[in-house]
């Protein structure tokens, strides 16, 4: 088992960072495809149509954590935003433990291809910072 880390600056509000990470119809803007979002503690969630599942263990401002499974895994891993305000700009910190070795390389890819740079472009796009 690995762990990834990933550190992204936006020139966004942390609120609106937080909304994209959170809310149905801006996962769905940046990932382009069904989602579902259970907020409340021990919620579930799915993204791509349910190849990306698990639960919201704690959810708030300044962090998320969740149960992150994908659908060819045997375990879960767990996934940890963190979301810091700097000026004009949000820093968005990711912290995945527990990505099978065979899924490591494809898991860091996804991160940035499909989903932290199209929220991040997402969110950059939306308006006045």
């Amino acid at each position: 088992m690995k762990a990834l880390v990933k550190e992204y600056e936006i020139f966004a509000p942390k609120k609106r960072v937080f909304d994209a990470l959170t809310q149905l119809d801006l996962i769905v803007a940046w990932s382009g495809d069904e989602v579902e979002m259970d907020l409340t503690p021990g919620g579930d969630f799915s993204l791509w149509g349910g190849s990306v599942y698990g639960v919201n263990l704690e959810v708030s401002p300044d962090r998320i954590v969740q149960k992150w499974q994908e659908e060819n895994w045997d375990k879960p891993s767990k996934v940890i935003f963190t979301l810091k305000e700097d000026g004009n700009k949000t820093i968005l910190h990711v912290l995945h433990n527990g990505i099978p070795d065979k899924s490591f390389y494809t898991i860091s890819l996804h991160w940035d291809e499909d989903y932290l740079l199209p929220l991040k472009t997402l969110v950059e796009n939306m308006g006045d910072n």
